[in-house]
């Protein structure tokens, strides 16, 4: 068990690989109102080709801010991971070419009581050719939210969300991200979405 009182920013290209119940212990600020100031557990920035895999990422005291953001990160990896009760999983943004296999994800729920006012598991905002396969979300207002271009969403299985996958656009100012206001430039355009498995969430 590692404890860490605030988020951690990588900014160079490296790989952390978990060993057996590695477990990361995050303290980051949640957001209640737009737009939602992203606090990281992991902030990838401006670094290429970053590896994270076979992590458990939690969130201190049962409720967290984002778990990972890929924010101009191309080319980053996050494999077989588990993220476990923050308002937002993984965001990407200015992330070209991200891979996102087989992470678990179970969000909060207290966006259904209004603690938070939304939270949402994987969230593209802006990043070309995102390949996102394999993961199992629980607990999201939307499990996946895929916008600009080219991305795949591949047998994924999304769980107790309000809407499990969205092809939309995250609206103009949603996100404040190093303190700059930011939303998708464009709405999801020639994704592949296939053999995924959307279940027993609130809206089809």
């Amino acid at each position: 068990l590692h404890i860490e009182g605030q988020g951690v920013t990588i900014t160079q290209p490296v790989a952390i690989l978990g060993e057996d119940d590695a477990t990361l212990d995050f303290t980051t600020a949640t957001a209640i109102e737009p737009p939602y100031a992203v606090d990281a557990a992991f902030r990838i920035l401006g670094a290429r080709n970053v590896r994270l895999e076979g992590l458990t990422i939690v969130a201190a005291g049962g409720i967290g801010g984002t778990g990972v953001l890929l924010e101009g990160a191309p080319s980053a990896k996050l494999l077989e991971n588990r993220i476990t009760s923050f308002q937002f999983g993984i965001l990407v943004e200015r992330a070209d070419d991200a891979l996102i296999v087989e992470n678990r994800i179970e969000v909060t729920p207290d966006w259904q009581t209004g603690l938070v006012p939304e939270a949402h598991g994987i969230v593209v905002i802006n990043g070309r050719d995102a390949r996102i396969r394999e993961n199992k979300i629980t607990g999201g207002f939307f499990g996946i939210w895929a916008c600009d271009e080219r991305g795949q969403l591949v047998r994924n299985e999304v769980s107790e969300s309000l809407i499990g996958i969205i092809l939309c656009k995250v609206p103009e100012g949603a996100f404040l991200i190093g303190g700059v206001p930011t939303g998708a430039q464009q709405s999801a355009v020639e994704w592949t979405t296939r053999d995924n498995d959307c279940h027993d969430n609130f809206d089809v």
